[in-house]
């Protein structure tokens, strides 16, 4: 996951395994997209991490400032899968 799949990738090139291993990982970071657009990566689950991250923030000071539940019990966020044929 994360940071870790650039080297994970870097080696499966160097050993020249990149195409007989299957990789899926988390997040859109960029090093994760290009394994993906060279077909190191066979799929990524991105998880909104700006909403992840900022969600928390404003129900507390919902909760803090404005004395306002959220509008349910669980929050979600949206997944995507991405794959080699779905980047621009």
């Amino acid at each position: 996951t994360g940071a870790g799949v650039d080297l994970i990738g870097k080696l499966l090139k160097e050993y020249g395994v990149a195409n007989h291993v299957r990789v899926i990982c988390f997040e859109r970071y960029e090093g994760i997209l290009e394994l993906l657009r060279e077909g190191v990566v066979n799929c990524t689950i991105d998880s909104d991490l700006i909403r992840q991250g900022r969600k928390p923030i404003e129900v507390l000071l919902d909760a803090i400032v404005y004395n306002k539940n959220p509008e349910s019990r669980y929050l979600y966020t949206k997944e995507d899968l991405l794959f080699r044929g779905s980047l621009e």
